[in-house]
């Protein structure tokens, strides 16, 4: 069971979707605002999802 999932306001066409932690939701109804959903799984995910959240919060506003 996944310790939590975050939509994330990135492009997923700029990202290598990776099975299981990343995936696009663009096409599929969903809450939040992204459509970069991460899927945290384990503490290893937090440091792969870093990059991602910091792109995110770079494009807040835009």
């Amino acid at each position: 069971m996944p310790l939590f999932h975050r939509c994330l306001k990135v492009d997923p066409s700029s990202v290598e979707l990776e099975k299981g932690f990343s995936r696009d939701v663009r096409s599929i109804g969903h809450l939040g605002t992204g459509d970069l959903e991460l899927t945290i799984n384990e503490e290893g995910d937090i440091d792969k999802a870093k990059p991602l959240i910091e792109m995110a919060y770079k494009n807040i506003g835009g």
